[in-house]
Order: C-alpha cells, then structure tokens, then sequence
C-alpha cells in the first residue's frame, strides 16, 4: 500500500517544498492517501462486478455446450466420427473459454492494485468478444462437421444404389430388351455394365438374323443335306447289320437229340458267342445213355428254323439237355462214425448211389473201445466234410473207411 501511495504522488506530481510546513505537508499527504482509498474501493468493486460477469458467462458457455451435445447426438449413426470430432472440440473451447475467463479475472485483479478502472472494463470487454467468437466459431465447425457427415452418408447410400442395380440382372435385362437408353444418372459402373449388356444383345440379334436369312435363302440345301446323310446312316447301319449276322449251319430239327458239347463246339466254329447251356436234371441213372443230349435250342427267341437263317453273331442262344437227377446223402460223415460199415454201404446204395467202394484200415489190437467193422470216416468225391442238404450225381465216387484188427490183415 506504501510503494501504491507513494506512485500515485509521483503520478500527480505532489511536490512537498523543503520550505513549507510540516503541517501543509501533512495535509496534502491525507489527502492525496484518502484519494487512493477511494480508488481502490473503486478497483474492488469494479473486480468483484467482473467476477459476476465471468462467473454469468462461465453458465451461459456451459450452457450452451450442453445444448451443442444435445444436437450432437441427433446426428446420424454414419456422422459418428464427425460427431466424436465435434465433442472434442466443444471440450476444447469451453477449457479455452475458461482460460480466457481466468485470464479476465487475473487482468481486473492486476488493475486493481494499479488502481484503473478503464483497463478492467477493457479487459472485460475482450474476454467478452473472444468468447464470443470462440462460440461462434464451435458452431461453425459443428456445421462444417455435419455438412461433412451428410455428404458421406449421401456418397455411401449412392455407392450402395449402385451396387445393388448391378446385382439386379433381371432389371437390367429387362431395360436392355425394351432398349430404353442408359440413365445419365447411373453410376459408372452400372453404365459399363449395361453398355456392356447392351452391345452383347446387338450382337445376339445380329448373329440371330444373319441364322435367319441363311435359312430363308439356303432351306433346301439344308434339306437336301439333311436327307442325304439320313440315306448315309441307313445305309452304313445296314451294312453294319449284315456284317453282325452270321449263318447258323444247323436247323432246329438238327439239333434235338445231339451231344451238347458238340452242338456248342459247332456253334462256335460259325462264329456266335452268347451261348448258354441248362441242364434239365431229369434222368435216372438207368437213363444215363441219354445224359448231354439236346433237348430244345432258342435262338433270340426262335425256336423252329432252317440251316440257311442268319442271326447276329452276338445274339443269345439258349440250348436246353438232358441230364442226371442229383441225390443228396443219406448220412454225413460225423454220422456215420462208428456205425458198421455194411449198414452205412447199404443206406447209400438204396439212396441211388452207384459208386459205393469200401475200405478197410487195420488197426485194432483189443476192439474193447472202438469195434471191429466201425466206420472211420465216409468221403464224397474225397470230401468228408460235406453238409447233409449237399447234392450229389449218382455215379460220384462214395468211400467208406472202417476198423478192423491188425491180426486179420493179410
């Protein structure tokens, strides 16, 4: 306050003459002291008043970010980045305008220790008019910002209009057939496409109407061509034909009653192939003269012709025999075990078997465990180990084995 009342007295140039009084000094001294009391209860006022100012503008900022959020959020969900750049900017400005306040109140303190009221006010007044412009400034980027978002969103929903008429074929191809010209307002790459479909069809139909004057002018060339290689193919068919087919060199009558083997053999030497033999199975050993012999012959279906008739060479030829019943036997091997081995010769030969052999295998010393004249083992063709349900020819080779003591061997 001392280094404030002495500045003041030098400002006004209160001079204090060695000369006068001490109490004419003392006066002025009083008064010029009084003086800057009033001054400085001027300089508080004024500050506390920008106090209230800086604190009203502080609410009124905060305000309007609060409003500035609220249209932030409206923005659409494609504007999201723009959106996030706006609230950081908004957060910027507002820590500016606060700083700028700061700046205010730390200026009107500062020029109420200096004691001028005009440079507070004036300082007021550029905290107002930055902040002001600051503000200004936040929504003219907001709008920049949205401005910014809504072209984007724009570009993307025209880039996706014109993905999706390209993958509208049928659309497309419907424009094309009714040949409407090309929207000037297409992307360009749905214009290449259609261009590109567009010239494909002029092709098409030109190729179409250059087939159909060929036709109109040369129709019976055409025909005559056509008719020729009908007559080729019948002809070469034909040929084909007779090539396949050979002379059977027997007739039906000729056959009947002849050895198979040699009717099959006879066939093959003319040539044909497909030949199959079925036994009838229908003669009992006393008839076994009449085994293999021919029965009936069919030849893709025929069954009476001459010697002379030509059939395909792979053509199926069916020739039916004469052959022996089969015969199952009448005990298996297991069975016949330990039986005496004339019963089990016996049983065989009433069965129909013709072939029936006997042999003896000498090897008992006491017979107290195994009997003298048992069977061993009976073979069928010199199996021992067939099934009860097995067929058999007659005439098939039967052998018996049984026991019998070694002293008896001769």
């Amino acid at each position: 306050m001392a280094d404030s009342k002495k500045d003041y007295i030098n400002e006004n140039e209160i001079e204090i003459d060695s000369n006068s009084s001490k109490e004419g000094a003392a006066n002025k001294i009083e008064k010029a002291v009084q003086d800057i009391d009033k001054v400085a209860d001027g300089a508080k006022r004024a500050s506390e008043e920008i106090k209230d100012v800086a604190s009203a503008s502080k609410d009124a900022v905060s305000k309007a970010t609060e409003e500035a959020g609220e249209e932030i959020s409206k923005i659409e969900d494609g504007a999201a980045k723009a959106e996030k750049a706006v609230n950081e900017e908004a957060k910027d400005s507002s820590a500016g305008f606060s700083d700028i306040f700061e700046e205010t109140l730390n200026g009107s303190r500062s020029s109420s220790k200096e004691g001028s009221m005009s440079n507070a006010r004036a300082m007021e007044e550029k905290a107002y008019t930055q902040g002001k412009q600051g503000f200004l400034g936040f929504f003219k980027k907001k709008d920049k910002d949205a401005d910014k978002a809504d072209k984007a969103s724009a570009k993307k929903k025209e880039d996706k209009k014109s993905s999706d008429s390209l993958k509208d074929s049928k659309k497309v191809e419907a424009e094309i057939e009714d040949e409407e010209d090309i929207d000037p307002s297409a992307g360009p790459m749905e214009r290449e496409f259609l261009e590109k479909q567009k010239a494909k069809k002029k092709k098409k139909e030109n190729r179409k109407e250059k087939n159909k004057n060929f036709l109109k002018n040369y129709w019976w060339v055409i025909l005559a061509a056509i008719c020729v290689l009908v007559i080729i193919c019948a002809i070469v068919g034909a040929v084909k034909e007779s090539q396949k087919k050979r002379v059977i060199g027997l007739s039906s009558l000729e056959v009947v009653g002849a050895n198979y083997d040699d009717i099959v053999g006879r066939l093959q030497e003319n040539g044909f192939t497909n030949i199959n033999g079925h036994a009838l199975e229908d003669l009992d050993y006393a008839d076994v003269e009449e085994e293999h012999k021919v029965d009936q012959i069919e030849v893709n279906g025929v069954y009476s012709f001459e010697a002379d008739k030509k059939f395909k060479y792979d053509t199926e030829i069916n020739i039916t025999y004469h052959s022996l019943k089969e015969i199952t036997a009448p005990l298996t091997s297991k069975k016949a075990k330990g039986m005496q081995h004339s019963s089990v010769a016996s049983a065989f030969k009433e069965a129909g078997f013709v072939n029936v052999t006997e042999v003896i295998k000498y090897d008992l010393i006491t017979g107290w465990i195994t009997k003298d004249g048992s069977v061993a083992s009976v073979s069928i063709s010199g199996n021992t180990k067939y099934k009860a349900t097995a067929k058999f020819r007659p005439d098939v080779e039967v052998v018996i084995t049984y026991h019998t003591f070694k002293k008896n061997k001769p």
